[in-house]
């Protein structure tokens, strides 16, 4: 049976550990039904703490577990329960467009920020193992055009090359969501592509414990890539399920298929409306090559076959079960199309679940090996390493049928069958590069035209022209680190270092986007030495490291130890440096530790600094430090300040004071004054954002109140003026000292802000984004007097001027395109303007930070009438997506839905103004009622229905306390 996600942690917790991970039977125990961060986290780590460094297997379970840790702290609310990360991030880009219709104008002070890429797009290895830019989930092919392929990420969308890897673009950077499980370029027409979007590997049960990757449901370009519309209708709704694999029909190429933690889902109009046709688990797809009738699906411990496109299904016979297969890949071939291979997780104790293969279209299978274990690590196939929750791939030769590649974390191939395998790639760089590529591998492809293989890892994107016996790197030109932290140095603006999610850590000396790799594994926080720039630290997984010559080369700096065989101390170190002494350092854990020797020993400061630890330029002797044991209320998080580096604290926030908000997620201070300083917040407590402290932290003032969204904020940078700039989940805003939030992230993809560094000589901010690398913009200035657009725009755009607009640009890109205009004294649109179908454009009259005339619905796309939208009243209204009927009281709304989807029902002025929001959310057929309050005599009100974004009926509200109807 299919599971639904977030009905209940308990449920989300058991499903989470017997679909999509190995998880040992006593950890399985301790966690069962626990439903809080802290309470998990407690037992995971008791676990894991007893196993020896050595054991490699468990340390790649743990570091899954803290990735998903640090992830998920930015989320938990006061009562640290776990949460839909996805649903909150969708909730926050629709009160962020409704802020926007909400708000009066001269709070719209919109900043423009004018951001751009600076990578990494390449890198040269200097030091560290692991090589590797950022992951890369799926692969996908032009079937008319060889030399056309694309390639999809979880957090950074779809990029496409038109020269086989050799450069690449992205097409898909402002959508709601930019992760990729499934890609689909149609055989009938290329132009015609679509995404499954979501991060179905996401880390195997991260996934289902709340991974923000959810999917939202496929994207659909018909103009390749140029813009794109979102089809949900019959899909589940939004945080409910993730996507693993997607198919077309070789014959008739409106038929696909949706493998889905959901289900199996079909459409027969090109994703218009799909259908549910098997309620289970389905982590593949596929479609037997040629036909556009016999398709097959997996899922955990079954496959089954369809002999009529997908309508009906049919177990498939084995003779050996498959029951207990934790994740299942099917890999088929032109070479014989009646053949189907299955290669399933897990592996333990040097086997793994097994390769079948089936000869008669999948109808019944024979076991080919479960020997050696060919999902691990180890080159000669000993252990039980293994993390086919997260990643598994099979492909198949289009020549020849009995060359199999599997992928698990290194990639194998057979020439037999499947009876016997060998190692085509190894899990280290330590040997020959042309048999190494990064490992985890997520996805395994052959090109049918040319039958080259391709390799989508954890690191990036490789080539096999020979079959697997060697390989070459193509990951160049896509940017798709996932950075933790960013670092810098205010006398040399060039130099930059940031830490990585298995990329390790990577600097640059010159202003260029090939950076250097200098430390493998999970790269954390990373400070520069103000003093001697070739000089920095950084800690990665349980380790601290430092440089003395830019990365060359790095030396153990642990604080318990550095030798063979040593357990590390905790996981992901804060760091901090002090102002005026460079060889003291400061790390952040659940205790303060500080060094004066730069690493070389330390002394154990008590306090806590696992959240985040800052020093103040302006004062020497200050620290701020925030962090927790855990996320408990018997371990309440807290705040603390030091004027003497360390020696005495002083507990500002929590430390035993009854602490009662989210995690705090940053620490920003003034440079020039240390009196000043600022705390944001993780959690969806929409009191609980930025708090400000002009003593030192002794009171604190809320300053959230001017429209931040309900989202995580990650980060924050603070310049002597008191500007002040913080990441989230949905991009960078910036605050005016005394001003409001106003969003600064034009250009930025929608990754999550995870980092901020300001460099006044350079006059620039830089961010770090989780699946999109490193982006810099100029600090805010003043608006200019003027602007002409006659070019091209896309993506999510403010621009203000303090006299006027002038514009003959095209709007295109579909949904995720939003172009605002406000101008002083006028908007001018000139012939040639056109704003495109599903991209939102829109025109306020007045400048910089005053007020203006909206237009008559702040949802609506440029050239729609009105007029096709309105139906007359009375008592009730009818259309083709339900009937709307107003109570004789007034008091409520009642909506019969004849058509499901997600839809937002609200009431506007004749303005356009919300004045009541009824519902907004993913809705079932069936009768609906909310609560309404009855207008004012004087007032005309209307009512709008909007449906998956669009709005399909606008309605004058009858005046219900004098009898008459307005229309």
């Amino acid at each position: 049976m299919k599971r639904i996600l977030f009905i209940a942690a308990t449920i989300l917790l058991s499903a989470a550990l017997s679909a999509q991970t190995k998880v040992p039977a006593v950890l399985e125990q301790r966690i069962a039904g626990k439903d809080k961060l802290h309470e998990i986290m407690h037992q995971v780590d008791s676990f894991y703490k007893t196993k020896p460094s050595s054991d490699n297997q468990s340390m790649r379970e743990w570091k899954h577990w803290k990735r998903w840790e640090w992830e998920m702290s930015r989320y938990v609310n006061d009562d640290g329960k776990l949460v839909n990360t996805k649903k909150i991030y969708s909730d926050a880009l629709l009160q962020e467009e409704q802020r926007r219709q909400q708000q009066p104008l001269a709070e719209l002070n919109e900043s423009t920020g004018q951001w751009t890429s600076i990578g990494p797009t390449a890198f040269t290895h200097v030091n560290g193992l692991y090589r590797g830019l950022g992951r890369i989930n799926r692969i996908a092919f032009d079937p008319s055009n060889s030399t056309y392929m694309y390639a999809g990420m979880p957090n950074g969308g779809l990029w496409r090359s038109t020269n086989s890897a050799v450069s690449w673009n992205p097409i898909s950077t402002y959508g709601p969501n930019l992760g990729v499980s499934g890609i689909v370029v149609s055989h009938a027409d290329p132009n015609d592509i679509y995404v499954l979007t979501g991060d179905g590997d996401g880390g195997g049960f991260i996934t289902d414990f709340g991974y923000r990757s959810y999917s939202v449901g496929v994207m659909k370009s018909t103009n390749g890539g140029s813009s794109w519309a979102l089809q949900t209708n019959g899909l589940p709704p939004t945080g409910q399920w993730v996507g693993y694999a997607m198919a077309q029909s070789h014959t008739n190429p409106l038929v696909l298929l949706i493998a889905s933690s959901n289900g199996l889902y079909r459409t027969d109009n090109g994703g218009n409306t799909w259908t549910e046709v098997i309620n289970d688990f389905v982590t593949d797809v596929k479609f037997k090559p040629g036909s556009g009738l016999t398709c097959y699906a997996a899922g955990n411990g079954w496959f089954r076959y369809s002999t009529n496109g997908g309508l009906t299904w049919s177990q498939a016979s084995f003779n050996q079960s498959i029951s207990g297969s934790n994740r299942i890949q099917i890999g088929v071939s032109p070479a014989n199309n009646n053949y189907v291979y299955l290669l399933c997780g897990p592996a333990f104790n040097g086997t793994f679940k097994g390769v079948w293969a089936s000869s008669n279209s999948g109808q019944d299978f024979t076991i080919r090996t479960p020997v050696p274990n060919i999902l691990g690590s180890q080159a000669d196939g000993t252990g039980d390493s293994d993390q086919s929750g997260y990643d598994l791939a099979v492909a198949v030769s289009s020549t020849n049928i009995n060359t199999i590649f599997t992928g698990g974390l290194c990639v194998w191939r057979s020439t037999t069958g499947g009876f016997t395998f060998s190692f085509s790639t190894l899990y280290k760089d330590t040997a020959s590069l042309s048999i190494y590529i990064h490992p985890d591998i997520h996805d395994l492809q052959v090109n049918s035209v040319n039958g080259d293989l391709w390799a989508a890892t954890d690191g990036g994107l490789y080539r096999s022209t020979d079959d697997g016996l060697t390989w070459v790197d193509y990951s160049e030109d896509i940017g798709t680190a996932q950075p933790y932290h960013l670092a810098g140095t205010e006398s040399n603006p060039d130099i930059l270092y940031f830490g990585s999610q298995d990329n390790g850590v990577k600097n640059r000396l010159t202003n260029t986007q090939t950076w250097r790799h200098i430390q493998g594994a999970d790269g954390f926080d990373v400070v520069v030495d103000y003093n001697n720039t070739s000089r920095a630290w950084w800690s990665v997984n349980q380790s601290l490291r430092r440089t003395d010559n830019s990365g060359s080369a790095a030396v153990c700096i642990n604080v318990d130890c550095c030798t063979v065989g040593c357990d590390g101390y905790e996981w992901y170190a804060n760091l901090a440096q002090h102002v005026t002494i460079p060889n003291t350092i400061f790390v952040g854990y659940s205790d303060v530790f500080k060094s004066t020797n730069s690493g070389d020993t330390y002394t154990n400061k008590e306090s806590s600094g696992s959240w985040d630890i800052k020093t103040c330029p302006s004062n020497s002797n200050r620290i701020y430090a925030a962090g927790s044991f855990d996320y408990s209320a018997s371990n309440p998080g807290q705040l603390s300040r030091s004027n003497d580096l360390g020696e005495n604290w002083n507990f500002l926030i929590g430390g035993g004071q009854g602490y009662t908000r989210p995690k705090i997620t940053s620490i920003g201070v003034n440079p020039s004054n240390s009196n000043f300083v600022w705390i944001t917040f993780g959690g969806t407590n929409d009191t609980a954002k930025v708090f400000f402290s002009s003593d030192a932290g002794d009171n604190w003032s809320n300053i959230n109140s001017a429209g931040l969204p309900n989202v995580p904020v990650n980060c924050i940078a603070v310049t002597p003026t008191n500007d002040v700039y913080i990441g989230t989940e949905i991009g960078v805003y910036y605050r005016p000292t005394g001003g409001n939030w106003t969003p600064y992230y034009n250009g930025l993809p929608r990754s999550p802000v995870t980092d901020l560094v300001i460099n006044e000589l350079a006059g620039k901010i830089r961010a770090s984004t989780f699946g999109r690398g490193i982006w810099e913009s100029p600090l805010h200035a003043n608006c200019e007097v003027s602007i002409n657009f006659n070019s091209t725009q896309t993506g999510i755009n403010y621009y203000e001027a303090s006299s006027f607009i002038t514009s003959s640009a095209l709007i295109t890109g579909g949904i995720g395109t939003n172009i605002i205009y406000k101008g002083g004294n006028n908007v001018t649109l000139l012939p040639g303007f056109e704003a495109n179908t599903g991209s939102e454009f829109k025109a306020y009259i007045n400048g910089c930070g005053l007020g203006g005339i909206p237009g008559a619905n702040g949802r609506l796309t440029s050239g729609i009438d009105y007029t096709s939208y309105r139906l007359p009243m009375g008592d009730s209204a009818k259309f083709p997506y339900g009937t709307i009927e107003l109570n004789p009281a007034g008091s409520e709304v009642t909506y019969r839905i004849y058509k499901p989807g997600a839809y937002t029902l609200q009431v506007t002025d004749d303005k356009g103004y919300i004045i009541q929001t009824l519902t907004g959310k993913q809705m079932a057929a069936g009768v609906h009622t909310f609560p309404f309050t009855k207008p004012a005599v004087t007032e005309m009100q209307y009512l709008q229905l909007w449906y998956n974004n669009d709005l399909v009926h606008y309605q004058e509200i009858p005046d219900l306390f004098s009898g008459k109807n307005k229309y």
